[in-house]
């Protein structure tokens, strides 16, 4: 996984992520406190390079976490307004 970008988001970030190998890709995004807001990916993918964007979250402390098999990789990421 790429590093978040920007990271002090104002309006929408784009996570980025590429895969050497076909993999089961989760990615979720929670609060700092623990709460779950979003599951943006979950599926098996092919190789390559993906992207999504984060927008309309409030301003707060947040992290993504992307499970890939059995490696997982954590980010975390600031909502400014």
């Amino acid at each position: 996984m790429f590093p978040v970008y920007p990271n002090l988001i104002t309006k929408s970030a784009t996570i980025r992520y590429a895969l050497t190998e076909p993999g089961e890709v989760l990615i979720l995004v929670f609060e700092v406190s623990g709460r779950l807001i979003s599951s943006p990916v979950d599926c098996n993918t092919a190789a390559g390079t993906y992207s999504f964007v984060i927008n309309d979250l409030p301003s707060g402390i947040y992290m993504v976490i992307m499970r890939v098999n059995e490696h997982e990789l954590v980010q975390r990421f600031v909502v400014i307004d």
